[in-house]
């Protein structure tokens, strides 16, 4: 055996026990919380009036020069209170297991708990942001949007959730140890297996999980492409493209495992990357005119449009690493470990974010009738 494959399962357990499952869920959810902080601030600093966007800019005092600026501020307030909840509850449990050891599920529960507290800390906030989201989600969950007034809320929650669909397939895992029994914890014995991912999968938990968030989408595109009178063709192919996502998640879960169905899941992920990038840049960021130039009407300064083409590049196609990359060492870390799972996810989740600076961008610049044009957006062709 090899230096480097004797190293991978190491650092696998160091990492495991330095931030275990439900810690690294509760550290993703800080992430985006802080990811929209600054998306507040740049869109805030580049003249886009995200409140406005949102409809939300009658829902702040008339007194308040700046209401994008001051809810930035307010929110940033929020996080800060939930993030040193999160960073006292981590360091609690880290004190105390090293003390106490054990506890079997007990720090599986406490975990799920400052995950609950820390949503619960926005999500039942008494600010029109917290009721406008509580709002959103209540359409979302079961695939409704509201493309007449509020699409674009609609739009980021939903595809927010398309990349936190393996952030819900890990809370998945933690909440099937605990009715199982299990813990997600590192044993305190090396004879002791640490996670175990095949809870659930009895009842394809994996898939069950990471499919709500892509049906939640297809069935939005169903809806819009039906009010559109059958004749705005983008929603139809926007449902294709989850449709194919919704298969790469089929294979990737039921036959990766099996050496015969590599060349599928090879070509699936191929298809699946180069829609999504294509779609990203041509149909959600508009982002070429004529002659695949960048459009004319822009707010962010170019080369941040170049660099967003290259990260949302990188991101849809880090796969590819996968098949490339001669290092076994980096190869286990990255793809067949814990570690390798969440740096992932991170990268999706930034990402994301990539996503929405310019998403909101171009719906900004598409709000104001005078910059409206025929085929701007997914949403040009429904009723105003």
């Amino acid at each position: 055996m090899s230096s480097s494959d004797q190293q991978a399962p190491s650092t696998v357990e160091i990492f495991d026990s330095f931030l275990p499952l439900p810690f690294r869920i509760l550290s993703l959810l800080n992430l985006a919380a802080w990811l929209w902080y600054l998306t507040l601030e740049i869109t805030n600093s580049y003249q886009i009036k995200l409140l406005s966007l949102l409809k939300l800019h009658d829902e702040y005092p008339h007194t308040v020069s700046n209401a994008n600026l001051f809810v930035a501020r307010t929110f940033r307030g929020e996080i800060v209170r939930a993030s040193v909840i999160s960073t006292v509850g981590y360091l609690a449990y880290l004190l105390a297991h090293e003390i106490m050891g054990g506890m079997g599920i007990f720090w599986d529960c406490y975990g799920l708990i400052l995950i609950a507290v820390f949503l619960l800390s926005f999500v039942l906030n008494s600010g029109p942001g917290s009721l406008r989201l509580r709002q959103t989600l209540k359409r979302v969950l079961i695939g409704d949007i509201d493309s007449i007034n509020l699409r674009t809320n609609d739009i980021l929650v939903s595809d927010t959730m398309i990349s936190y669909g393996k952030v819900f397939i890990d809370l998945g895992v933690v909440m099937c140890q605990i009715i199982s029994g299990e813990s997600c914890f590192p044993a305190l014995t090396t004879d002791e297996k640490n996670i175990d991912r095949s809870c659930g999968k009895n009842i394809a938990l994996e898939f069950l999980v990471g499919s709500i968030p892509i049906l939640i989408r297809m069935k939005q595109c169903s809806y819009e492409f039906k009010i559109s009178g059958f004749m705005n063709k983008g929603h139809m192919f926007n449902f294709i493209k989850y449709s194919i996502s919704l298969v790469f998640l089929f294979v990737t879960v039921f036959l990766t495992q099996h050496s015969s169905y590599a060349s599928m899941w090879k070509l699936i992920s191929f298809v699946n990357s180069c829609y999504g990038f294509y779609w990203d840049l041509n149909r959600d960021w508009n982002l070429f005119g004529s002659g695949y130039t960048l459009r004319s009407k822009r707010l962010y300064p170019v080369i941040f449009y170049y660099a967003a083409i290259g990260f949302d590049f990188f991101g849809r196609f880090v796969w590819l690493f996968k098949l490339t990359s001669t290092d076994r060492y980096l190869n286990v870390i990255l793809y067949q470990s814990e570690v390798g799972v969440y740096l992932l996810q991170i990268l999706e989740i930034t990402r994301r974010f990539v996503w929405i600076l310019v998403k909101c961008e171009i719906d900004y610049i598409v709000m104001d009738p005078l910059d409206r044009k025929a085929d701007d957006v997914e949403m040009s062709s429904l009723p105003k």
